[in-house]
């Protein structure tokens, strides 16, 4: 009886570690980041700025987004790897007629981790 029981524990136990180093050996597939940039004005931090220029990354990084927000202020995109990136935002208020004013601009860093969604908020001046 106290054979057949260390028998079955041994058994039980060889299994189990079997299975715990298959289970290691597995290479979860990359998920995607989804990175949500959006930007407000400094001086009232209510209010969105749409259609504002947006670079992910440095000139020289090797990863590097450019993109606009869209009418309710954000721009989204995805990455593959994890990262900590610089985000530049920019607005020219300029219209064409009477004096010409500076872009407004603003910059910030945005942190991405596989699995999660990154939330960044850019205030332009």
């Amino acid at each position: 009886m106290k054979s057949s029981l260390l028998k079955s524990l041994f058994v039980i136990a060889l299994l189990s570690g079997v299975a715990l180093l298959v289970n290691m050996g597995c290479k979860k597939e990359n998920e995607d980041i989804t990175c949500v940039i959006t930007v407000k004005y400094q001086a009232d931090t209510n209010v969105i700025v749409p259609f504002a220029d947006v670079v992910i990354g440095k000139e020289y990084d090797d990863v590097r987004i450019e993109g606009k927000t869209d009418a309710t202020g954000m721009f989204t995109t995805t990455f593959k790897l994890e990262a900590i990136l610089y985000v530049n935002a920019s607005k020219d208020t300029n219209t064409g007629s009477g004096p010409t004013e500076a872009v407004l601009t603003g910059v910030s860093t945005v942190r991405l981790r596989p699995g999660e969604t990154a939330y960044k908020t850019v205030f332009i001046n």
